[in-house]
């Protein structure tokens, strides 16, 4: 079993805490990373962090073929929250707080775990904050009596309407100016010196559960349709390797699209070939229209299609 962890600013030391342990630390999850990882059945993938804005978000449908194969996958945090939360009636696992408020409703726009951070060398050093973070400090100084909820919850409804972008502590801070100077104060102590970082609780909570999983070999509770959109994003994920270095396989299908002068009679041949497969294998259906007991209708009439005419017409 291998066991793969994708996580970035949630969990910058993600690397060191697994030192000992046989996970595979990886940068935040894209598109097409998780067809380029290829895992096999009986390993396990965590989900922490993802990319969304400089390149496309880790797909649904990536996920539900990993689900498919036989690789359990467990989300939590940030990105992995919210897919978890989409896919957890598909058999993606989810841990911690952020997927159970997506998963119950409390939680509902994507851009509550969003935020800017710096490149993988900087540790990922954030730049903004987290609205889920923010929230949970919210709720500490309301434990705390520096807040009432009310007022808690117009702070957060305020930063809430704000790109993820522009929220912060410091904006936070702004934002409470009109509470007086003690509360002010006070609040300006708790995001300076104990701000809640629940993204970090969650992700330490999924690596918790990587070291005790063990996965069973419980089959997928559904049927993926393998659309051509799957089938174009595992040829860009994969690669073959040439003299010139590594060339993705929809490259080399694009080129020869082009340039192949026998490739419009390959891929007729294949199409037909693939369409008679599928019809061979697919049991016939019932007509509802014959009587049970009679005997269906004989192809030799001339009222009836040729039998191969039946097997192009299926599907």
């Amino acid at each position: 079993m291998t066991t793969y962890l994708f996580a970035g600013p949630s969990l910058p030391d993600a690397a060191g805490l697994l030192a000992g342990d046989d996970v595979t630390v990886l940068p935040p999850v894209g598109a097409g990373d998780l067809l380029k990882l290829a895992p096999k059945q009986g390993d396990v993938v965590g989900i922490v962090d993802g990319y969304f804005r400089q390149t496309r978000a880790v797909r649904h449908k990536e996920i539900l073929a990993l689900i498919e194969s036989g690789v359990t996958v467990v989300g939590a945090a940030s990105m992995g929250a919210l897919r978890a939360a989409e896919l957890d009636t598909f058999g993606m696992r989810g841990v911690g707080r952020v997927y159970r408020d997506y998963r119950d409703g409390r939680l509902t726009a994507d851009d509550e775990v969003a935020l800017l951070h710096g490149p993988p060398e900087d540790g990922y050093r954030p730049i903004t904050e987290a609205l889920v973070n923010i929230r949970a400090t919210l709720r500490l100084c309301v434990r705390e009596g520096i807040l009432d909820e009310p007022t808690a919850e117009d702070l957060a409804a305020e930063l809430a309407r704000r790109p993820y972008r522009l929220r912060s502590y410091p904006a936070l801070i702004e934002l409470a100016r009109a509470l007086g100077a003690e509360k002010l104060e006070a609040l300006r102590h708790v995001c300076t010196t104990r701000p809640v970082n629940l993204k970090r609780d969650d992700a330490l909570e999924l690596i918790a559960e990587l070291r005790t999983l063990r996965p069973g070999p419980e089959p997928a509770s559904f049927t993926l349709a393998r659309s051509i959109y799957l089938h174009r994003w595992q040829l860009g994920a994969r690669d073959l390797d040439t003299e010139d270095g590594p060339i993705p396989e929809l490259s080399i299908l694009r080129m020869c699209q082009l340039f192949a002068e026998d490739y419009p009679d390959f891929y007729r041949n294949l199409v037909h070939t693939h369409i008679v497969q599928e019809c061979t294998d697919r049991p016939p259906a019932a007509d509802p229209g014959r009587r049970p007991g009679t005997r269906p209708p004989s192809h030799d009439h001339p009222r009836d299609p040729p039998t191969s005419w039946t097997s192009w017409a299926c599907g």
